[in-house]
């Protein structure tokens, strides 16, 4: 049976992991895919990737760069509206345990954990369709879409 003094120190530790797992939870999670500025999807790019090797799970890192229909980067004007869209189908068709960050101007880097390679090329089929229904008429944009399996030494 515990002292009194010790029970005392139960409850304070109590209610400071009370307290550190409302400040971790942080605000209620929109839905879909989490999105990050670059650095800190590094920092989980390579938390994920120690984890990969422990685990020998699978995760896909997919980079989808828009272009226009000459196969060059699109003028500066139209692109933040693109990128935009872009971005609106990234989050909404991935799981909300998925990840995703602009990588520059004209990309989007995803990082997808735990599915084949044949559904991670699938996510991305479902993104470049759902881009190119909205484009309608405007045949000048093109979304070029590349599929990476994380390196595991």
């Amino acid at each position: 049976m515990k002292s009194a003094k010790f029970r005392h120190l139960d409850k304070i530790i109590a209610n400071d992991m009370e307290k550190i797992r409302e400040d971790l939870s942080g605000q209620e999670l929109a839905t879909g895919a989490y999105c990050q500025d670059y650095d800190t999807f590094k920092i989980i790019y390579q938390f994920v990737e120690h984890r990969l090797r422990r685990t020998r799970g699978r995760a896909y890192i997919i980079l989808l760069t828009l272009a226009d229909g000459e196969g060059d980067f699109p003028d500066l004007q139209e692109k933040d509206q693109w990128m935009e869209t872009l971005k609106g189908l990234i989050q909404n068709s991935l799981r909300s345990g998925d990840m995703f960050t602009r990588y520059s101007r004209d990309q989007y880097l995803i990082m997808i954990l735990d599915l084949s390679e044949e559904d991670a090329k699938g996510i991305v089929d479902r993104i470049a369709e759902a881009f190119y229904s909205i484009l309608g008429d405007d045949k000048n944009r093109v979304l070029l879409h590349h599929c990476y399996p994380m390196m595991i030494e």
